[in-house]
């Protein structure tokens, strides 16, 4: 059974804890990043996070307007593009 993450606080950099926080949560329905919002950074989280993330799971970035981070077409539909300028929202097929 997965681990209720939410009652057990994770300290430290997202670049440095999430592989193990994703793989303890065996699964990642919603993933919302607001931390460095550099390309690299936000590439290496979703990068982590993506394995875990089952069909119908979304991706979301905010104040960022996508420029350097791309998702696999056939894997992923942007779902909120252009209605909001700094808001991108990607659901799994």
């Amino acid at each position: 059974m997965p681990q209720r993450l939410e009652e057990n606080p994770i300290i430290g950099l997202a670049h440095d804890r999430l592989p193990d926080v994703c793989q303890r949560a065996e699964s990642v329905d919603f993933f919302w990043h607001d931390g460095d919002h550099s390309p690299e950074n936000v590439r290496s989280e979703f990068a982590a996070t993506e394995p875990f993330v089952p069909p119908g799971g979304i991706l979301c970035l905010q104040d960022f307007d996508g420029q350097g981070v791309t998702l696999d077409d056939e894997v992923y539909a942007l779902i909120v593009p252009q209605r909001a300028p700094c808001l991108r929202v990607w659901r799994k097929h």
